[in-house]
């Protein structure tokens, strides 16, 4: 049985010695990893990458559909909060054009990762809705998210020792 707990505690205890144990296996099999990477992401065939990339691609299909899509990802696997969905997807997240932190302009571009392709910046501990914004920016905000949460688990793991 799974014990997050105790998988925790044991790493902090053992912190140091396990990086030690990562670093020098990956020091010994280093070609070893890299062809491995090579052979998972770089060989593959053209007709292969772009049926992994359909899944992501939801600018060729028609609105309603796009719509629903978004619904379900954004409701159901993200979390995301909304009052009324309808109208903000509609009158906010269509009708954006720019990003409202760096004033770039956005597409709904159907690549994952496409540096001006418009995303909905969220929450990741309430899920409320924050802004349309570019993906770069968007992953600028993740690792703010990342950093701040950890701040706050702290002071809460320090309040709570005394």
């Amino acid at each position: 049985m799974y014990n997050k707990d105790k998988c925790n505690s044991y790493y902090q205890l053992n912190k140091e010695k396990l990086k030690d144990k990562s670093n020098s296996y990956y020091q010994l099999n280093k070609e070893k990893l890299t062809e491995q990477k090579k052979q998972k992401y770089h060989n593959v065939t053209e007709s292969e990458r772009e049926k992994r990339n359909e899944k992501r691609r939801i600018n060729n299909v028609d609105y309603e559909t796009a719509k629903r899509i978004r619904k379900t990802e954004w409701k159901g696997r993200k979390k995301m909060k909304f009052d009324d969905f309808e109208t903000f997807y509609d009158n906010i997240f269509i009708k954006a054009s720019k990003c409202q932190l760096c004033e770039k302009d956005i597409t709904l571009d159907g690549r994952y990762n496409h540096p001006n392709k418009k995303v909905l910046d969220h929450d990741h501990i309430s899920g409320y809705i924050r802004f349309v914004c570019c993906h770069t920016c968007n992953t600028k905000m993740k690792i703010r998210d990342l950093i701040f949460s950890h701040v706050l688990l702290e002071l809460h793991r320090s309040f709570n020792l005394r």
